[in-house]
């Protein structure tokens, strides 16, 4: 009797000990899952992909592992067959649709984007458990059928892009030349790079800078003609001379203090300073100050306008040679993508800004689009992100179409 006892004993503990640990793996996989699916929701598609990778069992793991590499940004190159292997889904799943035009999107493939986003909205309706991914496809589809057509975005050819970081391009005024921001020695930190255009394109850029300096106070400023560069060590804009192969300061250009300021622009005539700056209650927010004509004093800053203001981040202000519109870039809710940018048209009747406007595809899209600056009345420099850039963000070239 006491030998059974012992036995069943022995039986029960090792049948607790073999079972305890698959419970438990079953629990863990549901709550990857479960997390797995809330990252899609959220659009976090990186991380979703890398949680689908830890399930193996359960359902939707494959399909679902696949639409969220599809629009991550670390597996988005992967072929779209990829997807039309589960064409099976769209008699079961009600979003096969809808993924697939976010797919599209997700490469700037506008016009099938459309047809997708639109055949979900058709077969998805009256479903209300839909109606969030019913908004989502009818917000994206005002971008896509709001497209500008006239103008054409294409990244500046090589050797300017690299699988790095390349910011803050400035083109001279004949855009021989041109001057940029990348962190391809050191990542994160980024040099100066001058290069100029030869009989076959762009030559190899060369570094101009004597150290780098983080992405969060690069700044690279032309004012009519003169190149300013502002040192994070003393907070103090310098003009500089562009050598052929380096730079150096002319002389300190006089402003107000500038601690603390992340991204300038200065008016042609330096009497201006917009800039953006980090506050306790609304994260990045845009201000200016004039220079007084009568004394040569700056005024002390004041908000640029509560309509530009959000409680999001506001940054990279860049004003138009008339004063008439404010370019600037913000992640605020509303947006195609993470970053966008925007921009405020001045009212000289009411003598206000009015109200923020996306500036949309193709200068939009899914992924950061930021730094937005005029080089001429027909073209435009930026960086982004998106599906065309080599690696990291890269510099963009906005061209009216001939």
């Amino acid at each position: 009797m006491v030998i059974r006892e012992k036995i069943q004993s022995m039986g029960m503990f090792i049948s607790v000990v073999v079972f305890l640990p698959l419970l438990t793996q079953a629990q863990s996989e549901v709550k990857i899952y479960q997390d797995a699916d809330a990252y899609m929701r959220q659009e976090e598609y990186d991380l979703a992909v890398d949680a689908f990778q830890y399930i193996s069992d359960l359902p939707d793991v494959k399909y679902k592992s696949t639409i969220s590499a599809l629009l991550s940004k670390k597996y988005r190159y992967r072929s779209i067959d990829a997807y039309l292997e589960f064409e099976a889904e769209k008699d079961k799943d009600p979003l096969y649709y809808y993924w697939l035009g976010k797919i599209y999107l997700r490469r700037n493939i506008l016009s099938i984007a459309s047809e997708n986003l639109n055949q979900f909205l058709k077969m998805s309706e009256g479903m209300n458990k839909l109606d969030s991914y019913r908004q989502e496809a009818q917000f994206k589809l005002q971008f896509v059928n709001a497209a500008e057509t006239a103008y054409a975005v294409t990244p500046i050819e090589s050797p300017i892009n690299s699988n790095f970081a390349e910011m803050s391009g400035v083109l001279f005024e004949d855009e021989t030349k041109l001057l940029f921001a990348s962190d391809r020695l050191v990542e994160g930190k980024f040099d100066i790079y001058l290069t100029e255009k030869g009989p076959y394109g762009w030559n190899a850029p060369k570094v101009i800078s004597q150290s780098p300096v983080d992405a969060d106070h690069l700044n690279l400023l032309y004012v009519r003609g003169t190149f300013m560069y502002y040192d994070q060590q003393t907070n103090q804009l310098h003009e500089m001379e562009i050598g052929a192969n380096d730079w150096k300061a002319l002389s300190k250009v006089e402003t107000l203090d500038l601690a603390q300021v992340q991204h300038i622009y200065m008016n042609k005539y330096k009497t201006r300073l917009i800039f953006s700056k980090l506050t306790v209650d609304n994260g990045m927010e845009i201000f200016e100050s004039l220079k007084l004509r009568s004394t040569g004093d700056w005024m002390a800053p004041v908000l640029i306008s509560p309509q530009i203001s959000s409680r999001y981040n506001e940054d990279y202000p860049y004003l138009t040679d008339d004063n008439k519109r404010l370019y600037f870039t913000s992640d605020r809710p509303g947006g195609l993508g993470k970053r966008d940018i925007y921009y405020s048209d001045f009212d000289e009747v009411k003598n206000v800004w009015g109200p923020p406007i996306n500036a949309g595809i193709p200068i939009n899209t899914v992924d950061d689009d930021f730094d937005f600056r005029l080089s001429s009345n027909d073209e435009a420099v930026f960086s982004s992100d998106r599906i065309e850039s080599t690696g990291d963000y890269d510099l963009f070239v906005l061209k009216l179409k001939e």
